[in-house]
Parts: C-alpha cells; sequence; structure tokens
C-alpha cells in the first residue's frame, strides 16, 4: 500500500454546485498498472481533511475502510505526499450538447470547430486554445463516422419514404439551424406523424432521429414526466428529439409543454432559497411526436403548431423491403458525422434568411390566395422550405425546387382542411 498514488487532476468551475469532480490516479507499482475512477465529493467534504481522505480512499476499497487500519494510514499518507494543488486543472461542465452559442457543435466525445472534429480524452474532457476545458456527458449523442455522404442519405430516404421522405429532409435541415429560427420568427414547427400500428411511421421518426443520435430510446409521453419531458428537450441544442404513443389524454403539463415548446419554450421553477431565485429549463431542440390520431384537443392547438403526415399500413415489395434495411444498416453504423456537412453553412444561413424567407413567404401566399390556407400552417411550412432553398446550391438534393415548394403547398392545403373539418365537429 506505499507505493499508492493519488493526483487530483480537475475540477468543476462552477463551486456553487457545491459538487467536485475528482479524478483518481491509483498506481500501484508492483502491479505496473493503472486504475482510474471518477468521483463526485461535497463540499463539506472537501473542506473537512479527515473526511476528504475518507472519501476518496472509500474509491479504491468499494467501502469505507475504518480509520484505525494500517492501510487506511499508509493510503492516507500516500495521498498528503502526492497531492500538488498546482496539477488541478478548473473545468466547466457543458450541460447542453449540439449548438454552443460560443461558435462550436458538441457532441458527447468531442467537438466540431473550425471545421475540424476534436475528440474528448480519456476523462472526457477537451483543451482548446482560448476555451477552457469541457467535461461532456450523453453517450447517446455521439460522433459516428458515416459510411455513405449526405446525399447518398438524402436519396435513400426519399427511396423508401417517398415524399414524407422530402419532409423529412427539410425538418432535419431546419432542426439543425434551429436556434436561427426561433431568433428571428419566435417558432419552430413540430412534426406529427400519424397512423394506425404497423403503418410505418414510428419507423419514420426512428430514421430522422438516428440522423442525430446513436440508439437513443424515444421518449414516452404516456409513462413520462414534465421533468423528464424538459430535460430531453434541452439536452442539445439544434438536434431532435422523439416523442412516441401521443393521444389527447396525456397528462394535461404534457400537453401544454409541447404547445409551448412551439416557441422558446422555457420551463420556470422556483428554488428552494430565501432570495426567490428561480431556475429556467429551456427547449433546445425540435419535436417528431407519433400517434394514431390527429391532435384535436384544445381546439387543435397542437396540430396547428405542426406538420402533419399520415401513414397508411400497406404491404411492401421484396425490393422496398431491402431498400429499408439498407437504410437501417447505415443509421446501425451511425450518421451523427453527417451533421457536420450541413452546420458547416451557418453563416450562410444566417445571411440569406431574410431575403430567401421573404421571397418564398410573398410567393406563397400569393399561390395560397382565396383558398382557406391557416396562416400558422403556412409558417411552419416556411420554416423547412427556407434552409434548403437557402443551401440548395450546397446539396444534391434528390428532388427539384420546384416539387418540394408543390409538395409543401399542397400539404398546407390539405392539413388546413383537415383542422376546419375538425374544429367544425
Amino acid at each position: 500500500m506505499k507505493n499508492l498514488k493519488m493526483t487530483l487532476k480537475f475540477t468543476p468551475g462552477d463551486v456553487e454546485k457545491a459538487n467536485f469532480i475528482i479524478a483518481q490516479f491509483i498506481e500501484r507499482l508492483e502491479l505496473y498498472e493503472k486504475i482510474r475512477n471518477l468521483s463526485e465529493i461535497t463540499t463539506k467534504d472537501i473542506i473537512n481533511r479527515e473526511r476528504f481522505r475518507k472519501e476518496l480512499l472509500k474509491e479504491y476499497f468499494g467501502n469505507e475502510p475504518k480509520s484505525e487500519t494500517k492501510d487506511y494510514r499508509s493510503y492516507g499518507d500516500a495521498l498528503d505526499d502526492n497531492s500538488n494543488s498546482n496539477d488541478i486543472l478548473k473545468t466547466y461542465e457543458l450541460k447542453t450538447l449540439g449548438w454552443q452559442n460560443e461558435g462550436f457543435f458538441v457532441f458527447a466525445d468531442g467537438i466540431y470547430l473550425k471545421n475540424q472534429f476534436i475528440r474528448t480524452n480519456k476523462y472526457g474532457n477537451i483543451k482548446l486554445e482560448g476555451l477552457t476545458e469541457e467535461n461532456l456527458e450523453e453517450r447517446c449523442f455521439v460522433y459516428r463516422k458515416s459510411l455513405i455522404c449526405i446525399d447518398q442519405w438524402m436519396s435513400q430516404l426519399v427511396k423508401v419514404y417517398g415524399d414524407k421522405g422530402i419532409v423529412g429532409i427539410g425538418f432535419v435541415f431546419a432542426s439543425i439551424f434551429r436556434d436561427i429560427l426561433i431568433k428571428k420568427f419566435s417558432f419552430f414547427p413540430h412534426l406529427g406523424l400519424f397512423g394506425e400500428k404497423g403503418s410505418g411511421k414510428s419507423k419514420f421518426g426512428e430514421s430522422l432521429h438516428n440522423f442525430f443520435f446513436y440508439k437513443m430510446i424515444p421518449f414516452d409521453l404516456n409513462s413520462g414526466t414534465v421533468v423528464e419531458f424538459f430535460r430531453r428537450l434541452a439536452r442539445t441544442k439544434n438536434t431532435i428529439s422523439f416523442l412516441e404513443e401521443y393521444h389527447d389524454n396525456i397528462h394535461y403539463f404534457l400537453f401544454q409543454s409541447m404547445k409551448k415548446a412551439y416557441g422558446e419554450g422555457e420551463r420556470e421553477k422556483g428554488q428552494a432559497t430565501f432570495n426567490y431565485r428561480t431556475s429556467i429549463t429551456n427547449v433546445n431542440s425540435s419535436i417528431i411526436y407519433t400517434g394514431q390520431y390527429y391532435p384535436a384537443r384544445d381546439d387543435n392547438s397542437l396540430a396547428t403548431r405542426s406538420l402533419l403526415l399520415s401513414f397508411i399500413k400497406k404491404p411492401y415489395t421484396t425490393e422496398e423491403i431491402h431498400e429499408y434495411n439498407l437504410l437501417k444498416s447505415w443509421e446501425e453504423t451511425g450518421l451523427s458525422s453527417l451533421i457536420l456537412d450541413i452546420i458547416r453553412y451557418r453563416e450562410v444561413v444566417v445571411t440569406k434568411l431574410d431575403e430567401i424567407y421573404s421571397s418564398i413567404a410573398k410567393q406563397l401566399k400569393k399561390d395560397l390566395a382565396g383558398l382557406e390556407a391557416q396562416e400558422r400552417m403556412i409558417n411552419n411550412y416556411l420554416a423547412i422550405l427556407t434552409p434548403i432553398y437557402i443551401l440548395w446550391d450546397k446539396f444534391n438534393f434528390p428532388f427539384t425546387q420546384e416539387y418540394f415548394y408543390s409538395l409543401c403547398k399542397e400539404l398546407i392545403i390539405n392539413s388546413s382542411d383537415v383542422l376546419t373539418e375538425s374544429k367544425s365537429l
């Protein structure tokens, strides 16, 4: 036990959280190997020397050792002799993955900055010039090098899902720039997928979700809580959150939260303090939700905030099944590196957003004049039309600009008719 060495490597910068992350390097010289652990130690433990030693020892022994034992005393002495506060690095934890306001995109295992992907070290940290070390979490949102290019993915999505795949491409592109659209227009539409069991709605939502995440389970609206809901939507920025099992009888607060998420959708919660402080959880991702029926609750208020797609159960040919399996095999290996092919054009979207949005909106409202097209539904489809138009010359889209426009116009009319009929009933 005298050959054990302990070095305190880094602590998080937010001391008010009352948590210190301790990296332990325990070296058994006689075995020539290193044992690494991460521990969370509260402030009350770290300011008391004896309690601090006891917490660290607990990590090594697997339980709390008796202070009178020889091993405990020897190990504690080694800790005292080898701890050097000058070697401790302050770290800052990123609680939201995805796009960062500082100008980079974060996965759980690395970041995309200045057109390159930088992987975290073995402790989940990254040392950057001009930035502090960051501690990264959430293992489903990881950088997975895709076996295909983004043009192949788009082509296959349309081959498998048809026109719905085209809408899905528009929704994925728009979601990657969600914060820009929210800041400019104060809304971002949900994507609602509806149909009977086995109609393919969940598989379609899964395909869009898998563009961002690796084997992440959708959120169940039947069993999930409001807290879990907001944590899911706040965890990653400019990605997609996939919600399943929608029906009009879901919990009132979940329903209202989904409505609120159409805008910035932040959730404010009071803290148990005497200074009237509150904590705010923001909605950072777009929403895909599935159900068997269109949402009619509260005068179709959720439906009007959504792009609505219907799915019909049908038999599939051998060729269709083959194409579907091919797409799913790509998803199985991971696609998240393709995000970076889109996000590299962020500044182009910022620069051209106003001009292109105004141009499409003017034409769309002209073409829909005299028809009972709801204003909010028009805005919903403008949100997915605009990014595609802006980046049209950057990618080989598997459809024409004219077809995408006419498809969105048709969906606006059909959705408006469905909502009007539902309201009259």
